[in-house]
């Protein structure tokens, strides 16, 4: 059993009906406050077994916009029903049709295949009145949902605040409980009960111990209370199964103890990969529906161990019949194809929530296979920034930042995304577009072609370094020549000696600004430039940032140190900055195509 749709309305933050279709698979992304945890609550409202009507009743602020005059309405609709699912459910399926919409499995004017038969579940939040599921099947009359067929159903929420000592503990409910529920462990208890009571001898031989149990004694033979000696004593009495089993903790030995240490002595990184353990293994030991809701799995967790986690998550032999994750981390989203991924944040001016399987189909191939990071960094973001290239990418939130302290592209939620190249551009405006999250590019003026095809995909904002033809010649042209030039030397000091260098160096340098005589005793960048005029420095320092000489500088790591030398921010880029910072503000006027 699967959860094939769910519908959402006046709860939280989603005002208007919305609906979400989650796969076998399904990621949640998108922005903080976009709507993720609400959508999962929203279905853990229809479907946990233990939630109670009365005592967790809808509170104020789970209403839209705090109008509890409406009602909080969802739907989850529920699909892949087997055979026994449809004999217990028999009274509740119905048939979905083509269209969407629903009608009697047994009704003589409708025909289903077994694979169209759904169960509908729906709920009705009035505030200040207890609200429980029921079932959506006009002909039920709004039968509830009993906590037998949501157990059934198998729903498993693991919200981000979910404490991993209360579930890892022998607790009513509580997951480590349930791994033992199927076992009966009588015998054993009774024996830990036994041993308990073998073990008091030394206890009551204590002096302490026994000089306040003998004066007891009397005090109770002085009132009548008791009758000769020995009348009190210790013994294991009312000890039920559970209080046995809460007495035992589980302990652990880490990879660099001897001694096994109580959980709460563990990170809560380690605890949160135990839970998700735990909850996979006793889905596993039966042949029980698990639909597993886990928020945030990268919590507490570095990038390897995100990704170990989300490979075992995603595993076959995980237990879950489908797996439905909300997440901030790129690396867990990077984990499932790009059809898995659903985007929950604004659109236009609306939360909803989309699935990017619908979003250009098309260019899913090239995305999956070379900018599944980027793509996904941009889904988070209020605006993305299309660059060519790595120089882009290293040095503009360096100048970003000297230009305007504190209100840097982070600061402005503004993603800077590096293309690879301006041919790569087209793609990426379009899948960002089809999202409707705003698109700026930034390119250079070498290749015409290539530029209109951008144009063609219409990113909201489109720059272009016309005076200058590319981000090399902004620099040489703007930039201080000294500061570029040592700077450079310095990169290339990480290439090799001198001597490796000089002779296409100075070639370079010769070919762009013409011949002179101090170029032979040069033994550094900054020499081969000193000895011409500003004007031919310039058009030498162009060469050498372009890889004329055959040294490639085209990297992020050498354009962030060329943009950390400059003493100040050029008037080109100075220019770029403000017109993206205004398009991130929302002014129209910012939109368009322009020349720098």
């Amino acid at each position: 059993m699967r959860l094939n749709e769910v519908g959402v309305e006046h709860f939280r933050g989603w005002k208007d009906p919305v609906t979400w279709r989650p796969g076998e698979t399904a990621v949640l992304v998108g922005p903080n406050s976009g709507g993720k945890t609400s959508l999962l609550r929203a279905v853990d409202i229809v479907l946990d077994p233990y939630r109670d009507a009365y005592r967790n009743r809808l509170v104020e602020h789970d209403y839209f916009d705090l109008d509890t005059t409406k009602p909080v309405q969802i739907t989850a609709v529920l699909s892949h029903l087997s055979a026994n699912d449809l004999d217990y459910f028999e009274s509740y399926v119905e048939g979905r049709r083509a269209d969407g919409s629903f009608g009697g499995w047994d009704s003589p004017q409708d025909e289903f295949d077994q694979g169209d038969l759904v169960l509908r579940l729906g709920f009705r939040g009035t505030f200040g009145e207890p609200s429980r599921a029921f079932f959506a099947r006009p002909e039920c009359g709004e039968a509830a949902v009993h906590q037998a067929d949501k157990v059934r159903i198998g729903w498993r929420f693991v919200p981000a605040d979910l404490d991993p000592l209360h579930e890892l503990a022998f607790y009513g409910n509580s997951v480590f409980s349930k791994l033992f529920e199927r076992v009966d462990l009588s015998s054993e208890l009774d024996a830990i009960r036994n041993a308990i009571a073998n073990a008091k001898g030394p206890l009551l031989a204590e002096p302490t111990i026994a000089d306040a149990r003998r004066r007891l004694e009397e005090a109770a033979q002085r009132l009548r209370l008791v009758d000769g000696q020995n009348a009190l004593d210790f013994a294991v009495a009312g000890l039920s199964d559970r209080r046995v089993l809460q007495s035992l903790q589980l302990v652990l030995r880490g990879r660099r103890s001897s001694e096994h240490l109580p959980l709460l002595s563990h990170g809560r990184g380690l605890l949160r990969v135990l839970l998700l353990t735990a909850i996979l293994q006793h889905a596993s030991l039966g042949d029980e529906n698990l639909i597993l809701a886990v928020e945030e799995p990268e919590q507490n967790l570095e990038p390897i161990n995100q990704r170990l986690v989300i490979r075992s998550l995603l595993s076959m032999h995980a237990g879950a019949k489908q797996l439905v994750l909300s997440t901030h981390s790129p690396d867990v989203a990077g984990s499932v194809p790009l059809s898995a991924v659903h985007l929950v944040r604004e659109f236009s001016g609306q939360p909803d929530v989309r699935s990017l399987q619908s979003v250009a189909p098309s260019e899913h191939k090239f995305f999956e296979r070379h900018a599944r990071g980027a793509i996904v960094d941009g889904l988070y973001a209020d605006v993305v920034l299309l660059v060519e290239g790595p120089t882009e990418r290293g040095a503009l939130p360096v100048l970003w930042a000297m230009h305007r302290p504190g209100e840097g592209l982070d600061e402005e939620r503004i993603e800077l995304i590096d293309c690879e190249s301006i041919e790569n551009m087209p793609p990426y405006v379009r899948f960002f577009r089809a999202l409707e999250i705003p698109v700026a590019v930034l390119c250079d003026a070498d290749k015409p072609p290539a530029y209109e095809k951008i144009k063609t995909a219409a990113p909201e904002l489109l720059v272009r370094w016309q005076q200058h033809v590319d981000w090399e010649g902004v620099l040489a042209t703007e930039g201080a020549v000294d500061a570029i030039a040592q700077a450079l030397e310095e990169c290339r000091g990480t290439l090799g000696e001198w001597a490796e260098h000089e002779h296409p160096l100075r070639d370079c340098v010769r070919i762009a600004a013409g011949d002179a005589e101090h170029l032979a005793a040069a033994n550094d960048l900054p020499g081969l430039l000193v000895g011409y005029q500003e004007s031919a420095q310039r058009i030498g320092l162009a060469a050498l940032l372009r890889g004329r000489s055959g040294l490639d500088f085209k990297s992020t790591i050498y354009a962030r140190q060329v943009a950390q030398s400059l003493p100040s921010v050029p008037p080109t880029v100075v220019a770029l900055i403000e017109l993206v910072h205004q398009f991130a503000a929302g002014d129209a006027q910012s939109r368009g195509s322009r020349d720098l």
